[in-house]
């Protein structure tokens, strides 16, 4: 989530620190430091930029240390309207260190087509605009990121993915029509469920939270057995699962919430495995580096310290072959 800013960078303290009701300029413990922060959970250096370049630098050398082969970035398309603009120059400068510093490091993109509802709902295009904006968006991509030779490819096509699922803004008919507009077809995967109207490869799994937290572990289990089973009619389409640390949220009405610990041990290390045995696309996605708000954070924080990537090095290692 490159959504993040803090005064000595950007100017303020970003909506993503503050949610509007936290003040980060309250110290709430004088020996620590820490600051009043949209988290149940802190991160080891603090609050911090997503455009600094020392906090990219400090991400990308924790993921090459965990063996984690790349980045999916949470991307909300180019128009400069409400925070998107300033997401998208962190992201220019995350990708750019990333090429020239972190030639072992791959990325995709998230890419947030409901932010185009934003654009028809402050009057910036008309609904029947929709599609044509999208194409728009597509041949920017295919120009600028595509083609990259750190962007990943999965059987020589582009990694797509969509935050949501179909339909938001869009038909799943109306997604080839989109991509028509491109020289290459990108590897499209949707969220949870899988469908071929809208010509995806796929689909990816998510956390997903319940506010039955008495059973939230069973229901939690239940519902990554529908998406790796049930969830997918089509016997060719293929699955990215999902390794997730929990769920501890912090907005006002709560999505619910999943622990970190479940029976057998912490609920990372056994959607990593659960996520090994079913991803038939080849990739596990980590659920997520660092979403703050939603508790899903698997950088450094002062709770957990570096055990969750230590928990993704040895299961790297655990998958490399054994030598004679």
């Amino acid at each position: 989530m490159p959504w993040f800013q803090t005064p000595a960078i950007s100017g303020y303290w970003g909506y993503h620190w503050t949610e509007n009701r936290f003040n980060p300029d309250i110290i709430v413990d004088p020996e620590t430091g820490r600051r009043q922060i949209a988290s149940h959970f802190y991160p080891t250096i603090g609050p911090y930029d997503s455009a600094d370049p020392a906090v990219i630098r400090y991400h990308l050398g924790l993921m090459e240390y965990a063996g984690i082969s790349g980045l999916i970035i949470d991307w909300y398309g180019f128009r400069d309207i409400n925070d998107y603009g300033q997401i998208h120059r962190s992201v220019e400068l995350l990708i750019s260190i990333l090429e020239s510093e972190f030639p072992s490091l791959e990325f995709a993109i998230m890419y947030e087509s409901r932010t185009i509802q934003s654009l028809i709902d402050l009057g910036i295009i008309a609904p029947n605009e929709a599609v044509q904006e999208a194409q728009s968006v597509m041949l920017r991509l295919e120009r600028e990121w595509f083609g990259s030779n750190n962007y990943a490819k999965l059987n020589g096509e582009p990694l797509l993915m969509t935050f949501g699922d179909p339909p938001e803004v869009f038909q799943p008919s109306e997604w080839p029509l989109i991509f028509s507009v491109l020289n290459v077809h990108p590897a499209f995967f949707t969220q949870n469920r899988r469908n071929a109207q809208a010509n995806a490869r796929g689909g990816y799994g998510w956390v997903y939270p319940t506010l039955d937290i008495a059973n939230s572990e069973e229901i939690v289990r239940n519902t990554l057995e529908l998406f790796y089973g049930e969830w997918n009619p089509q016997p060719d389409a293929l699955t990215i699962g999902p390794a997730f640390p929990g769920f501890f949220d912090i907005y006002e009405t709560s999505y619910g919430f999943v622990d970190s610990q479940w029976a057998d041990g912490p609920t990372f290390q056994q959607t990593l495995q659960m996520a090994l045995a079913n991803s038939t696309a080849g990739i596990v996605q980590l659920v997520t580096w660092n979403d703050f708000e939603e508790g899903t954070v698997i950088e450094p924080t002062l709770e957990f310290g570096y055990g969750y990537l230590d928990m993704v090095k040895a299961f790297v290692e655990s998958q490399k072959p054994k030598k004679p």
